[in-house]
């Protein structure tokens, strides 16, 4: 199914260069009446899109979300801290409580922006609003 035909096992556990695992998930299925009838015939043809699920991502965002109630659960603002880790790299802006430092230190700070940006830009299209200007 993958157009990068990196040829390894995913059954295995391999992780290929598109960062795709055995599990991927079938993101739209659509019938398509009356396309191209010479190919599709009488009845149309179908299309099936799929996408994958990343692990690294659900780690990241499960992450995320634990340390964003631990921080919340001690009173602090949990964007202005996480937004003061992501800047500076000091994990002190994250509270000890419920293990939240030690997980947020076990991902990178620049998976954390593209988890943002990659949640951020979903939610724009989804939503279909305007983009920033």
């Amino acid at each position: 199914i993958c157009p990068h035909n990196c040829g390894i096992n995913r059954k295995n556990g391999q992780i290929g260069r598109c960062k795709s695992t055995d599990k991927i998930k079938i993101a739209l299925v659509s019938l398509h009446k009356f396309e191209e009838p010479c190919i599709s015939g009488e009845n149309g043809s179908g299309t099936i899109f799929f996408s994958k699920v990343n692990e690294r991502e659900r780690l990241i965002r499960g992450i995320l979300n634990d340390v964003y109630t631990a921080l919340s659960e001690k009173g602090y603002n949990p964007i202005s801290q996480l937004v003061g880790y992501v800047m500076s790299g000091d994990p002190t802006y994250i509270t000890n409580h419920n293990g939240a430092r030690s997980m947020i230190t076990r991902i990178e700070r620049d998976e954390i922006v593209e988890e943002l940006f990659n949640s951020y830009i979903s939610n724009q299209m989804k939503d279909k609003k305007e983009p920033l200007k």
